[in-house]
């Protein structure tokens, strides 16, 4: 080839390299396993939104939270005793743990309790002031000021950072609590009242004087009654189940409203999860066995997380089984949920990472090395 002759092609196409050198980057992926876990508490494995954090209830149902600094530990409560019941959310940092807790020394009454973990005051019982005796925390925002969940007989309840306690609904007992959207400004659950017949899904909007907007969702003609799981930040997407089966999932939009997920090769599948935008959602799909997925969007076919670790990022998984994605970090790099370690017959936690990796410097010297030497080809040419 005459590199004279041919200088401002060359020139004109390599101009194109460093974009497309950082649009093209390369990825990395890898996978963890924690620690033994409750496998049939499927919403019961949660991760930060930084992803730094992860807490569940290990297979004798005692708290347990896991750092990618410090590795694993107990939550303590009372008396620097070991806890059990159920993990249910986590702050964007990591710092402030929600759930609901059956030790003797943490609840104050023959019912679950909600809990509060933080490194200073340990599992803390939520307030039940008034009737309600038997509390669940189900989700806490990022930032840690608001946590919801449910007080006795189902009583919509937010907590603040402080411990206050407040029902949402002021005496409707029949609405139940079962997500919040990372940003703390709206709550997700159900209608469960048989006064109503059922509505559905529900969602609170905070009106930013302290109180909540109830509306609701709705159903979907093939999937019946509503339950919504999660939200993203503001609530522009919602995550749900029928509540009759729990194995139809679906998505809600304000463009769409309920829309059945697409179930790929499986027969059914629920998201439990998704990312702060909403972006990727993460579930199960079951086909005669129970797969982890994640969808791409909305409206996206599922993938199994065990397909993208292998064939996106060529891991080995060495026989592993990945079962259920239970919760995602709030870029939705993060996954974590419920799988069996390569020979294991015992659920264990899984911690998957999809890292985007910068190319080294050499990939841009490489391209303006040969933009220098077009460049000096060109001014021979034209002496």
């Amino acid at each position: 080839m005459n590199v004279l002759r041919h200088a401002g092609t060359l020139a004109a196409y390599l101009c194109a390299v460093p974009v497309l050198l950082v649009t093209q980057a390369a990825t990395a992926a890898t996978l963890q396993w924690l620690g033994s876990v409750n496998g049939l508490d499927f919403e019961g494995v949660e991760v930060s939104g930084d992803g730094t954090t992860v807490a569940w209830a290990d297979a004798s149902n005692k708290l347990v939270m896991w750092t990618v600094g410090s590795g694993q530990q107990y939550l303590l409560g009372p008396g620097d005793t070991q806890q059990t019941g159920k993990v249910r959310g986590i702050s964007g940092d990591g710092s402030i743990i929600v759930g609901s807790c059956t030790t003797a020394n943490c609840k104050t009454n023959p019912y679950n309790t909600g809990f509060r973990w933080t490194s200073a005051g340990g599992v803390e019982p939520l307030s039940m002031s008034g009737p309600y005796l038997n509390t669940y925390a189900e989700d806490i925002s990022i930032d840690g000021t608001v946590a919801g969940g449910a007080g006795f007989a189902n009583a919509p309840t937010v907590w603040s950072s402080t411990g206050a306690r407040s029902t949402v609904d002021g005496s409707l007992d029949d609405y139940q609590i079962f997500g919040m959207s990372p940003d703390g400004s709206v709550i997700v659950g159900m209608d469960a009242s048989p006064v109503t017949a059922h509505e559905g899904a529900t969602r609170w909007v905070a009106d930013g004087l302290g109180g909540w907007t109830r509306s609701t969702i709705g159903t979907n003609p093939n999937a019946g009654p509503g339950l919504a799981l999660a939200a993203s930040s503001g609530g522009g997407v919602i995550v749900g189940v029928d509540s009759t089966t729990k194995i139809k999932g679906w998505y809600w939009t304000a463009a769409t409203g309920i829309e059945l997920l697409d179930t790929g090769i499986w027969s059914d599948v629920t998201a439990f999860a998704l990312s702060e935008d909403g972006s990727r959602l993460v579930g199960y799909g079951d086909a005669g066995a129970f797969t982890a997925l994640v969808w791409d969007g909305t409206g996206a076919t599922p993938r199994s997380l065990e397909d993208i670790l292998t064939m996106d990022y060529g891991l080995d998984l060495a026989g592993a089984s990945l079962n259920i994605a239970s919760a995602i970090s709030l870029d939705g790099n993060t996954i974590v949920g419920i799988g069996k370690e390569a020979g294991s017959t015992t659920s264990s936690v899984f911690y998957v990472t999809l890292t985007p990796v910068p190319l080294p410097a050499a990939a841009w010297l490489f391209g303006s090395g040969l933009l220098g030497m077009i460049g000096i080809a060109g001014r021979r040419k034209r002496r």
